[in-house]
């Protein structure tokens, strides 16, 4: 059996690519939403992940069980007769063109560092309505920018914070992450750590205690490095203890944890020494 994934923006567009390499018996096996691009989770698109497969040699036909549709068949129950002359769908076509291109000769006058930042946004996968709000907004805010100066990182930052709706309370002192693995403790940490400095103007510091994925480790810096915050590693329930002690002038104190099950009680064990020596 064949099993390929495809990323699309609706079912239509998963149909016509199965259709194609995998051919009329294949078969969905599973469908779900997920988010990609976006600047720390913010922007992000919503895209449609299929699964689909087929047999490589031809067998006797089977009843299909549960949620595995025959590709075939949701093809013939959605298809629709034209509802559209060939003319309309002409000067619907040339409309269209005419539109693309009016765009295009707007942006085209546009100052080299809009064109630039319109660029950034694009590949980082940013929704387009919030891009364009993103662009509106350094226009109105920013005469220019020079994406070759470093601060320009901070300003881009500061550019997202109209478009937060998140609400967080008045946080103070230290705040240790817990959680099972996969829950999104870090990328929580770098959001609020991102709120808390542009938005509320606090002195932030970060420590990671997760130093069994160099990927956590590397991930945390890079956002301490976008934010300028000191960032620290600890590596055992001694070493945080100073690193707390090293960063106790900063308003708030972000610590980030291992992945732990709390069906684990060594894990829990781990925790609470790690806790008890924090002191969040």
């Amino acid at each position: 059996m064949i099993v390929k994934k495809y990323l699309v923006t609706d079912i239509k567009e998963a149909f016509e690519k199965i259709r194609v390499e995998l051919g009329k018996d294949a078969v969905i096996l599973s469908t779900r939403k997920v988010k990609k691009g976006g600047f720390l989770g913010i922007g992000a698109k919503t895209y449609l992940e299929v699964t689909a497969a087929v047999e490589e040699k031809k067998v006797p036909q089977t009843e299909e069980k549960g949620q595995i549709y025959k590709l075939q068949e949701i093809l013939s129950k959605t298809k629709q007769p034209p509802q559209h002359s060939s003319e309309d769908l002409t000067e619907l076509k040339r409309m269209m063109l005419e539109l693309k291109s009016m765009v295009a000769s707007q942006r085209a006058n546009e100052p080299q560092w809009v064109q630039d930042l319109r660029k950034a946004l694009e590949k980082q996968d940013i929704d387009e309505e919030i891009a364009e709000k993103v662009i509106e907004y350094a226009r109105v805010k920013y005469q220019e920018l020079d994406f070759s100066n470093d601060n320009t990182r901070l300003i881009l930052s500061e550019m997202f914070l109209p478009f937060l709706n998140t609400s967080v309370p008045d946080i103070k002192g230290k705040v240790l992450f817990v959680g099972p693995t996969g829950v999104g403790k870090t990328t929580t940490l770098a959001k609020l750590a991102a709120k808390l400095k542009l938005s509320d103007h606090k002195r932030v510091g970060i420590i990671t205690l997760d130093t069994y994925r160099i990927a956590a480790v590397d991930q945390l810096k890079t956002y301490a490095m976008l934010l300028d915050v000191p960032i620290r590693v600890a590596y055992t329930p001694k070493e945080a203890k100073l690193e707390v002690e090293a960063l106790s002038d900063y308003d708030v104190i972000l610590i980030d944890s291992a992945g732990r099950s709390q069906k684990n009680e060594l894990h829990m064990t781990e925790i609470k020494a790690m806790a008890e020596v924090v002191d969040p």
